[in-house]
């Protein structure tokens, strides 16, 4: 199955798992987050990135009931801000392992500006420059 795209997130929605148990409808949408009302008991928070296949009527996430509290969130902010929010997600291992190595190569750099070595500019770079693909993978552009 595809992972979900929040922009086919719509309030109102049906939440099933895998195996077709419903979970709730959809309450309210964050960014990547969604609220879901199981209609009895409190509602929680899910990740897009746990959404299967997705229509503006059905959602299908990609586990099942008993590995539901596993997925459940923290209340998402009401405007993340796209570093911290970076920071918190679980991102698969190897994204996750050069997001960190990006960050902290790009602090070196700050660091070593700062002390006034001069470092090579963009166009000698080798590849992308460090900050360009560290912002890019954090959803800004350097622009």
């Amino acid at each position: 199955m595809a992972h979900g795209d929040s922009r086919t997130l719509s309030v109102g929605a049906l939440v099933e798992t895998a195996d077709g148990e419903t979970l709730g409808w959809v309450a309210e949408t964050r960014g990547d987050y969604l609220c879901v009302d199981p209609g009895e008991g409190d509602a929680y928070w899910l990740v897009v990135r746990d959404m299967g296949s997705m229509s503006p009527d059905r959602i299908q996430v990609e586990f099942s009931q008993e590995e539901l509290d596993r997925h459940v969130v923290p209340v998402p902010p009401d405007h993340p801000d796209p570093v911290d929010d970076l920071r918190s997600r679980v991102l698969p291992g190897e994204e996750r392992q050069r997001v960190a190595m990006l960050q902290d190569l790009a602090e070196q750099r700050r660091e070593l500006a700062e002390d006034g070595v001069e470092l090579p500019d963009e166009g000698r770079t080798i590849g992308e420059p460090i900050e360009d693909e560290l912002a890019r993978k954090q959803g800004r552009d350097r622009r």
